[in-house]
This record gives C-alpha cells, structure tokens and sequence, in this order.
C-alpha cells in the first residue's frame, strides 16, 4: 500500500474511535444508575505525516577518467585490377624468311710474275746486223708457266726478223720468273716485254 493510503486508514480509524468515545460519553441507560462520566478529551490525531522521499545520497566526487579507445587502423589494400586479356585472334603461320645470300667472291690476291734476280734478260746480238751496224727493238709476248719458265713466245714488233729470232731463242731457254701467284698458289700468266739492242 502507498503512503497516502496509509495515512487516509489511519485517520478514518481515528474518527471513528472519536466518535465511539463520545456517544457513549452522552448515552444514559435507564435502567442503570446514573454514574459520574468523566470526560476524556482526545486530542485531535495529529496530521497523517508523509512520507519522507528518499533522497538520493551524495556521491562522492570521483575523478573520471576518460579514456578513448584508438580507433583500429583499417588495412588498405591495394585494389588489384583484373588481368587484361588480348585475342590475337586466328594466328597466321609465317614462313621464315629465306637465307640472306652468300656473299660476293672476294678478288683474289695477284701478284704477277717477275724475272728472277739471276736470270740473263739481254739476248745475243745477231753477228750480222753488228757487222751492218744495224740496232732496234723487239717486243714479243711470252707465257710464263706455274714452274717460272717461258712456255711460249709471240711477236708484237720487231725492227729486224733476227732480232726477234734472237729474242724468242733466247726466252725460251735462259728467262726465268718468279711465277704469278693467286691467294698464294703458282698459276701461268702472259707477260709482254721489250728488248733493245744497242751496239756499244
């Protein structure tokens, strides 16, 4: 029950007491012989009291600490970008290119006959044509063989039939060369030379 329901039983039973006491206080039985009433007085109930509301206690001042939770560091992932993907599409055989060509043959190495540092270059000069006092030039061509002998002679111009005749004779038995060489190996070659004769 509240307080106030309390308080309002409370003063219906003190009226009601109150009320009992003084009608017997004023009711005279008869056939009883008359006695001295003694009137009691009742003071009035005193006011109900109300209860008193409970008051919160004082709490006592507490420092307060306030602490803040660090915020938890979110993990930046890199953003991974889908892998690109190319269709080249129908792939078309290629044939390989052909070989480049074969270079061009080198010029081989020449070096041309020569007469050998011995040999007796100056023909006999014909008795007769001393005896007339008769001098002049031959030019013949003569082929050289791989072994540096002359195999072959041929007239270009000559002043006088004998001294061609003493030329070619001549050439063909005593000239000797250093044969012509290609890349280092002998071969045959043709030469031209002039010969004069000249009476001293």
């Amino acid at each position: 029950m509240s307080p106030a329901g309390i308080a309002t039983v409370v003063i219906l039973h003190g009226a009601a007491i109150t009320a009992v006491v003084m009608s017997k206080s004023y009711i005279i039985n008869p056939s009883q012989t008359p006695t001295q009433v003694e009137l009691i007085e009742v003071d009035d109930p005193p006011p109900p009291t109300m209860p008193e509301q409970p008051v919160d206690p004082e709490l006592p001042d507490v420092p307060v600490t306030v602490t803040s939770d660090p915020i938890p560091r979110q993990e930046v992932r890199p953003r991974i970008e889908p892998p690109i993907t190319f269709d080249p599409g129908p792939l078309t055989r290629l044939d390989p290119p052909p070989p480049p060509p074969p270079p061009p043959p080198r010029d081989p190495v020449v070096r041309p006959a020569q007469f050998a540092n011995n040999a007796a270059l100056q023909p006999p000069y014909p008795p007769r044509l001393i005896r007339q006092n008769v001098e002049g030039n031959v030019t013949v061509r003569v082929r050289i063989g791989a072994d540096g002998r002359v195999t072959e002679v041929q007239r270009v111009s000559a002043d006088h039939e004998l001294f061609f005749e003493a030329t070619r004779e001549h050439a063909l038995r005593r000239w000797r060369f250093t044969p012509e060489t290609r890349n280092g190996h002998p071969v045959a070659s043709w030469q031209t030379h002039t010969v004069q004769f000249r009476i001293s």
